[in-house]
């Protein structure tokens, strides 16, 4: 299971949109976090492995599924921030 994060820090992370969805707001978040926690496994970290993953352990209670058509934007995004930064 996923760490619950604290209020403020859910706040602060919703403020920076790096998903871009706003039915979504913590994606890239989550994205990331899943990137650097499970980075070190034998297994590969396919597209398939993240999206399911995320749709398991990362949903708030009101959240739908993320869709692969969302799941590419906030990949997107990420790549974009990434390449200014």
């Amino acid at each position: 299971m996923a760490v619950k994060l604290a209020q403020p820090l859910k706040q602060l992370l919703k403020a920076s949109f790096l998903g871009g969805n706003k039915n979504h707001p913590l994606a890239g978040w989550h994205i990331l976090t899943m990137l650097y926690h499970d980075g070190g496994s034998r297994d590969p970290l396919t597209l398939n492995y993240l999206l399911d993953r995320y749709n398991q352990d990362y949903l708030d209670a009101n959240e739908r599924p993320l869709r692969d058509e969302v799941w590419q934007i906030a990949r997107n995004n990420l790549n974009e921030f990434n390449d200014v930064n």
